[in-house]
């Protein structure tokens, strides 16, 4: 992990922040400690964990290791607080978390780190509508998505329904429901037979948005919101295309 020279002792007091949280049900989404940063000297453009901290989403703990440099990329811009940086606003334990999978996603889908982002900050007291919002401008216009491989185990002797049946249940079980599942062979990559599957690959279908087409995703969810509180769900947001979102500029 890469280290960075840091900034005043002041800058840090200022983030660290001191307000005491009480003390969660363990068995809800809830953060483990706080995000102690340090601005990074120059043009503080990122800044350096101090502690681990850690995020339990309600099934499994996620950890931002101590010395992480993060700068919030993971985040578009456009996102971002109106202060100028994603370390200021009420997702900001969950956008460092996010940093640090994206940096790191060998284990866990593109799928999953999302949806972390998403429970993250409700646990964190963030509105629903802005955690929606926040959820649907990383899916539909995050700088980067990647292939998750994992194992798969599956008789040699299995056929093609008895694999494409195995494909779509590690796909479910891996949080993947949006990603395309192709067998992959370790040893082999993806040109694999069925008898020597040892894995599968998980791919998020590309979306078409860019930033420009931002204002129109706000407004649609916003304006359902509105009439149907609540109404919009994560699978819509997933789901969501230029021609079903109204008035969306075109390329």
């Amino acid at each position: 992990m890469r280290f960075l020279v840091v900034g005043t002792l002041a800058t840090l007091l200022a983030l660290s922040g001191s307000r005491m949280s009480p003390k969660p049900d363990v068995h809800e989404p809830h953060f483990i400690g706080d995000a102690d940063l340090r601005l990074n000297a120059k043009d503080n453009s990122n800044a350096t964990l101090l502690h681990d901290f850690s995020f339990f989403d309600g099934s499994e703990t996620w950890v931002a290791p101590r010395g992480l440099v993060t700068d919030g990329a993971s985040i578009p811009r456009f996102l971002w607080s109106p202060v100028g940086s994603p370390f200021t606003g009420p997702y900001r334990r969950a956008a460092i978390l996010h940093d640090a999978y994206y940096a790191n996603h060998r284990l866990h889908t593109f799928e999953q780190v999302n949806l972390m982002f998403y429970l993250g900050m409700l646990a964190d007291g963030d509105s629903l509508i802005h955690a929606k919002l926040m959820y649907a401008g990383v899916w539909c216009c995050g700088h980067s998505r990647w292939s998750t491989v994992i194992a798969l185990h599956i008789s040699k002797n299995a056929g093609a329904d008895e694999l494409r049946s195995a494909l779509d249940e590690a796909k479910n079980e891996a949080g993947a429901t949006d990603s395309i599942a192709e067998p992959f062979r370790f040893s082999h990559g993806s040109q694999a037979a069925v008898g020597d599957v040892t894995g599968v690959k998980l791919t998020p279908k590309p979306v078409t948005f860019t930033e420009k087409d931002w204002p129109a995703v706000k407004a649609y969810i916003e304006s359902q919101e509105a009439a149907h509180p609540g109404s919009v769900t994560l699978e819509q947001i997933r789901e969501l295309h230029l021609p079903a979102v109204p008035d969306s500029p075109q390329n």
